[in-house]
């Protein structure tokens, strides 16, 4: 390693120009030191280089130290933090060790705690830098190209095999999953999720590839585990990690799911973009099950066998949930299906269906506006004619009326 880049992090000048000289003291082979006076600061500075060690302060103004380490972890996890701070409250000491903050210093620090400190952590940095520097550079750099295809939506099973086989990792269950925006987050937002995913299923049975198509904003992963899995279990890990991202982030993302059992990976990837309109608030994470693909093959289907309903239990007051029952999918699918398909809701199609048979009915002449009411499950006749006038554009008996002339 040519470098070692420390960051200090203090709102005072005067606490930064007195770490700034002891650090200096240590005349350290390659150093860059670098200062920020805010939580905003440091971030800015890990985006834009590789900062080794930070040393920083809690209280400070606008973002603190503790919400800045939060970042930090999703930005850069390699760097080592180190709080140098005046508050030695227990929940301040509690929070870096769920940090994994290196070292808690409580000012005023000694300069042979400083220096020893920093000592011990370069070491650690020397070392674990120098076992990485002895990997393969073919299998670092194979995997980036991975996800850059992956990314690109053009990765192709060969190159995956590929590396598999260079990893030498034997899986068992695969999962594809693309990750739904609540807003417009792009670039550096995405990354951001994209470490937390990586960091939340980073286990010796887990291997995950995780790819950002930027001019989409979109953001796609592929989940081998090397023994079986359910999906409520992959349900339970994404659930938990959409609420770290939730937390440290401040964005709310979906995901959906499905598993890869054959064919091509862009297939695959293909398919699971079709069903992402099915994620909303009320389903963070979805499971691709074969009752949707069911749904999905046959939809048109499904829809006429639930309106053929609607038509026989016009009088009923026939809710969502019984309609559902009918063609055995979830209340969400059978919305989701009309939405997609009819381009009404439930709702709509079962009220324009008793409004149009309401229009025969009083063209008949035979029956009452009450009496028509009572047939059509509309136990209020105020609010039949308000539903009536809304979609006619007149009340129920302007329409008989002028009908008759």
């Amino acid at each position: 390693m040519n470098e070692i880049a420390i960051l200090i992090a203090d709102d005072e000048a005067l606490e930064r120009r007195a770490l700034t000289k002891i650090i200096q003291e240590m005349n350290i082979s390659g150093l860059e030191l670098y200062e920020a006076e805010n939580g905003r600061a440091v971030l800015d500075t890990i985006q834009q280089r590789k900062i080794h060690i930070l040393l920083l302060d809690i209280k400070m103004p606008g973002l603190d130290g503790i919400n800045t380490a939060r970042q930090i972890r999703l930005l850069s996890p390699g760097t080592r933090i180190i709080f140098v701070t005046a508050f030695s409250e227990f929940d301040y000491a509690r929070e870096a060790i769920r940090l994994g903050v290196e070292e808690y210093l409580v000012k005023p620090v000694s300069r042979e705690v400083v220096q020893s400190t920093l000592n011990t952590l370069i070491q650690q940095i020397l070392q674990q830098e120098g076992e990485e520097n002895s990997g393969t550079l073919a299998e670092n750099l194979l995997q980036q190209e991975v996800e850059a295809a992956l990314g690109r939506e053009e990765l192709t099973n060969d190159t995956l095999d590929t590396y598999l086989r260079l990893r030498q990792f034997q899986w068992k269950r695969r999962y594809v999953l693309s990750v739904v925006h609540d807003c417009e987050k792009r670039g550096n937002d995405l990354n951001k999720v994209r470490i937390l995913f990586k960091k939340n299923f980073n286990a010796q049975h887990t291997l995950v590839l995780a790819g950002i198509h930027e001019a989409r904003c979109s953001l796609h992963a592929v989940i081998f585990f090397i023994k079986d899995v359910t999906g409520e279990e992959i349900q339970q890990e994404l659930a938990h990690c959409l609420e770290d991202v939730r937390v440290n982030l401040g964005i709310q993302i979906y995901c959906v799911v499905m598993e890869w059992k054959q064919g091509e990976i862009q297939s695959m990837l293909q398919n699971i973009k079709n069903y992402r309109s099915l994620v909303n608030s009320a389903f963070p994470v979805l499971i691709l099950t074969s009752e949707i693909q069911t749904a999905f093959e046959n939809p048109r289907g499904k829809i006429a066998k639930v309106i053929e309903y609607l038509k026989q239990h016009l009088a009923q007051d026939v809710s969502l949930e019984e309609a559902a029952r009918v063609v055995g999918l979830s209340p969400f699918h059978v919305s989701h299906l009309f939405k997609t398909y009819q381009g009404e809701t439930f709702v709509q199609v079962y009220t324009r269906l008793r409004i149009e048979t309401a229009k025969q009915l009083l063209k008949d002449g035979h029956y009452s506006i009450k009496e028509i009411c009572g047939m059509l499950g509309f136990k209020d006749q105020a609010y039949f004619t308000r539903v009536f006038k809304k979609r006619e554009g007149i009340s129920p008996a302007m329409f008989q009326k002028q009908y008759m002339k």
